[in-house]
């Protein structure tokens, strides 16, 4: 505190330094101490909400796509979406039982979403990585930097999903999983 603001003779105030954490003290009671702690259930439970509903939809739309396809497959594009077919649908299952596990809090949904965010990163930032060392970009024209600058878009999926990453190895959400 300033001294011009203080009275003469005042004592000065022992506070405790302001963090970001709810202030909680050894002898508070434990409902007075859980009441002050942040409540990530909600967060969870919406989030398993929404894990659920876009499953479901990448499910949905790649099913859609294989009967859109028809049976035998024809052209590329029918190939195609057979083939990716076999990757997306267990996926997408897989989502949505993660989503299911994280609306109960079951211990194993928090670190379904832990492997799954790492994939997804890992899917997502290794096209950007080939796009900063293509052999045949090693003039600097226009075109190339251009290019190179459209492959800093794969990062937004992978800087999303990190975000996440973090978000579940919070000590407040790994609690709520115990």
């Amino acid at each position: 505190m300033s001294r011009l603001w203080r009275r003469p003779g005042a004592p000065e105030l022992a506070l405790p330094k302001p963090s970001n954490k709810p202030y909680t003290h050894s002898q508070m009671p434990p409902k007075e101490q859980s009441a002050r702690r942040p409540d990530r259930s909600r967060e969870i439970r919406d989030l398993g909400w929404s894990v659920i509903l876009i499953s479901s939809i990448v499910m949905l739309m790649t099913l859609l796509g294989v009967f859109q396809a028809g049976y035998p497959p024809m052209g590329e594009i029918g190939n195609f979406v057979f083939q990716v077919a076999f990757f997306v649908v267990p996926l997408s299952a897989w989502g949505f039982v993660t989503g299911i596990g994280l609306r109960h809090a079951w211990r194993w949904a928090r670190i379904s979403m832990l492997l799954f965010g790492w994939m997804v990163t890992v899917f997502c930032a290794s096209p950007a990585v080939l796009f900063f060392f293509a052999p045949a970009w090693h003039s600097w024209s226009l075109k190339n930097v251009g290019l190179r600058a459209a492959g800093l878009l794969f990062f937004i999926p992978s800087a999303l999903v990190y975000r996440r990453f973090r978000y579940f190895r919070r000590e407040d959400v790994r609690s709520y999983f115990r």
